[in-house]
């Protein structure tokens, strides 16, 4: 069975012929709103907004693992999730600018932007200075270009796994 997770701006699917609704207890809490179970251009479908059903749920509030758990428990293999922001919106829902930005400054908390900030600036640099000592260590001609780059990469990619838990633990956590 096939699973929509609304996005921004999505409570409800228009076409969707919604049968039942129903909750999920979870493991991991509350999911985000009741499923909606119904049939949309002929498929048995399962709908689930992501802030709510009246977007009252900010994205760093979204229950993610009790959503995809309530999903999976109704029988959902397949998920859709619409991450489609303002431009996604506008081609849906009868929205006007303000409203939209409205929405975005109600859930905006600057703290959002000194993480990411923080993130993208602490990533930026552990793949900056990595890639150069792979790169100043290399050896062997191409073959050697190769394997420093392949190096690069799988180093990189696990420090910012690191990293990220890292930060979360630290700018999250405090």
């Amino acid at each position: 069975m096939l699973g929509i997770i609304g996005g921004s701006g999505m409570g409800a699917l228009e076409n969707m012929a919604v049968k039942r609704r129903g909750s999920v207890r979870t493991p991991f809490g509350k999911p985000s709103g009741a499923l909606a179970f119904g049939t949309l251009g002929g498929r048995e479908v399962v709908f689930l907004p992501r802030h709510g059903p009246a977007h009252t749920i900010p994205p760093h509030e979204v229950n993610y693992r009790a959503n995809i758990w309530a999903l999976h428990a109704r029988g959902v293999t397949d998920v859709v999730a619409v991450a489609a922001g303002w431009i996604g919106v506008k081609q849906v829902l009868p929205i006007t600018d303000s409203d939209f930005r409205y929405g975005a400054q109600y859930f905006w908390r600057p703290f959002d932007a000194y993480y990411s900030l923080i993130k993208a600036v602490s990533f930026g640099l552990a793949i900056g200075i990595i890639s150069c000592y792979m790169g100043y260590n290399t050896q062997q001609g191409a073959e050697g270009v190769g394997r420093s780059t392949t190096a690069a990469v799988v180093a990189s990619s696990v420090t910012i796994l690191l990293l990220n838990m890292l930060l979360a633990r630290i700018l999250l956590h405090s």
